[in-house]
């Protein structure tokens, strides 16, 4: 034992410490029997480190597990197994008190490890491309901060699947963590405005979305509504700053979507519902296309096209027409 330059008392340099300190590189490697011995072993040389015991806890929560996990065949079953239990073992931190426990990082580190390699053996050994799968080996990667590998995969999976919100929304976290705020905020727009309903907002954890979510949920919005009007608080608030036109296909099929919306919403009575908000996201994709393509083309052809478009805006949420416009004067 040591002070440090506050004259504070410290475990660096002794035996015992050192030792401890080398359990986290086998906790990390998975080999927890070997971290359980290492703890008792300090005990009984007379180690008083209160982070031993929620470790020792931890070690033998997942050794009472080992034999039941290698009953699955490896791949699917055995990465699914796993992920079922890592959300037990955060339930079991949190009913038996176990409190903070010291590098629990290093816990988590080793199980993805065997998840995410379960999901490559599972991948490996099928038949063809699953979209899906490759999609919870991104998130298994993201759990555990290894962000480029799960950009590699997603990237990899939009091969197959070229307009999946969930890929884009991913994508949009990965590169926000990855410093890359230009294809964060791309990513993240293309996937709201591409179907804003089939993102899992659970996994999307950046301040960006954050924020967001917190704008919707303020104005009363619940489940599936926060996710339709993300997009419109981002365009109102400039968020999503960064912008790309629609390639034809793109417009084409906007196009076309936004007619049978529009035709729904007229039909409609009191309650729109989701029309509303699915609706206004369609006319801004449009206006932010008609705005970035202006200057390519007859500006005066795109500006009353714009201007048609906030009118629409206008006589479905006049609130809403009132932010929207100054972004475009």
């Amino acid at each position: 034992m040591q002070t440090d330059n506050n004259g504070q008392l410290t475990f660096d340099d002794t035996p015992l410490w050192n030792r401890f300190r080398e359990s986290f590189t086998l906790i990390q490697n998975g080999d927890f029997a070997k971290a359980l011995k290492n703890y008792n072993e300090l005990i009984a040389a007379g180690a008083d480190f209160p982070e031993i015991f929620p470790l020792m806890k931890c070690m033998k929560y997942w050794l009472s597990r080992l034999e039941k996990i290698d009953k699955y065949e490896p791949g699917n079953e055995r990465a699914y197994y796993l992920l079922s239990q890592w959300n037990t073992f955060e339930q079991f931190l949190e009913d038996k008190a176990v409190g903070h426990v010291e590098k629990l990082d290093y816990i988590k580190k080793a199980i993805y490890d065997k998840i995410t390699k379960n999901f490559i053996i599972e991948f490996q050994n099928a038949d063809m491309t699953n979209v899906d799968l490759l999609i919870n080996l991104a998130e298994a990667f993201i759990e555990i901060h290894d962000f480029q590998k799960a950009r590699d995969t997603l990237i990899y999976a939009l091969k197959f699947r070229h307009n999946d919100p969930m890929i884009f929304a991913l994508l949009g976290e990965i590169y926000y963590y990855l410093n890359d705020q230009k294809k964060s905020l791309l990513n993240y727009r293309k996937a709201f405005y591409t179907d804003a309903e089939q993102i899992d907002l659970a996994k999307l954890n950046s301040p960006v979305i954050n924020d967001l979510k917190l704008l919707a949920e303020e104005k009363g919005f619940i489940n599936k509504e926060i996710n339709l009007w993300i997009p419109i608080y981002a365009a109102l608030n400039n968020i999503f700053t960064y912008k790309e036109k629609l390639t034809a296909k793109e417009y084409h099929q906007l196009n076309k979507k936004t007619a049978k919306i529009e035709l729904k919403y007229n039909m409609a009575n009191k309650s729109k519902g989701r029309l509303e908000p699915l609706l206004i996201n369609y006319y801004i994709i449009l206006i932010d296309h008609y705005f970035i393509i202006q200057n390519e083309a007859d500006e005066n052809q795109f500006k009353q096209k714009i201007d048609t478009l906030l009118r629409k805006i206008k006589n479905i949420n006049e609130t809403v027409y009132n932010k929207l416009r100054i972004n475009y004067e």
